[in-house]
């Protein structure tokens, strides 16, 4: 059975300190068992409790990492611009000549009916006035699937249910402004297709069909059989999510205040460290180092405690 020893180090005014290493060795032998080091305060970061159904999840912080390590993002002219971002300081920046992210077709992305699921995302569009495609699943007759659409100031979802034939579903008229980020949710569930922007629902039908398609997943135009997308998309995306197996609104709701939650992380103690000392059940000695003069550090929390 596994054994850790923690605590938190202090200076000598009883004020926690990190950056400090702390080592553990058995008495009786004298040997290292491990060491750690006293680390700075991080807050706890809430948890989406529904992350297990996220299968794509892009903040576009600092690069076009997928945040559930699942898939792999190939940016094509698209870039990180910290001109505009609704969170995390930058946002992806698409110049509509072109640009865009391609991901390889999955199975993930076969949603929107069949499946409860959710695409969600802000849009700050630099020019309403034409098509440009947020993101599609589209390619030439038999391999349509969807692409969403902002044209002309609405939210436009193409669709195909057979990957033959397409149908439109049309938000609302002026749903979508120029140069200010909105927020829209398409979501599915149990045969009814909504579209929310800023929460207020836009659009809301019963749809169904078999949910096929071999095309990559294009965020910036409209998929072209491996050719260069159309529709290309002029303006920037956030917080980039697509949710399988749950739809995440059924009915009205406020517009997010906050970037969306992935895993969430615990946070952590401002001087606190944990050693594993594993199978190791005889008393240790701890000994840090970092300071001058060892003896004007105490550890709290721990038995015994040597200095």
């Amino acid at each position: 059975m596994a054994n850790t020893l923690s605590g938190i180090v202090k200076d000598a005014t009883n004020t926690p300190v990190s950056g400090r290493l702390v080592r553990a060795y058995r008495e009786d032998t004298g040997a290292l068992i491990g060491s750690d080091t006293s680390g700075a305060y991080a807050a706890e970061v809430a948890a989406d409790a529904n992350w297990a159904d996220v299968v794509l999840a892009l903040k576009f912080d600092s690069d076009f990492t997928d945040l559930t390590s699942s898939h792999t993002v190939t940016a094509t002219n698209a870039v990180i611009s910290s001109v505009q971002s609704k969170f995390g300081g930058s946002s992806a920046y698409f110049d509509g000549t072109g640009d865009y992210l391609s991901i390889p077709n999955s199975s993930d992305f076969l949603i929107l009916w069949g499946t409860d699921s959710t695409i969600d995302f802000w849009v700050y569009p630099t020019n309403i006035a034409g098509t440009g495609t947020i993101v599609s699943m589209w390619g030439a007759a038999e391999t349509r699937f969807f692409a969403v659409w902002v044209d002309n100031g609405k939210i436009v979802l193409n669709y195909s249910t057979n990957g033959i034939s397409w149908y439109q579903k049309i938000s609302s008229d002026a749903a979508i402004a120029g140069d200010v980020w909105s927020h829209v949710e398409i979501s599915y569930a149990s045969g009814t297709l909504r579209i929310f922007v800023n929460g207020v629902s836009v659009f809301s039908g019963t749809m169904s069909g078999t949910d096929t398609c071999n095309q990559p997943l294009i965020i910036g135009g409209t998929g072209n059989n491996g050719g260069t997308p159309t529709y290309p998309f002029a303006g920037y995306i956030d917080d980039f999510r697509i949710t399988k197996g749950l739809a995440r609104h059924t009915a009205e709701f406020a517009e997010p205040t906050t970037e969306f939650a992935t895993a969430g992380s615990a946070g952590s103690v401002l001087g606190s460290f944990a050693i594993d000392t594993g199978s190791v059940t005889t008393e240790c000695t701890l000994v840090f180092s970092g300071e001058s003069t060892y003896n004007s550090l105490v550890i709290s929390g721990v038995t015994p405690v040597t200095t």
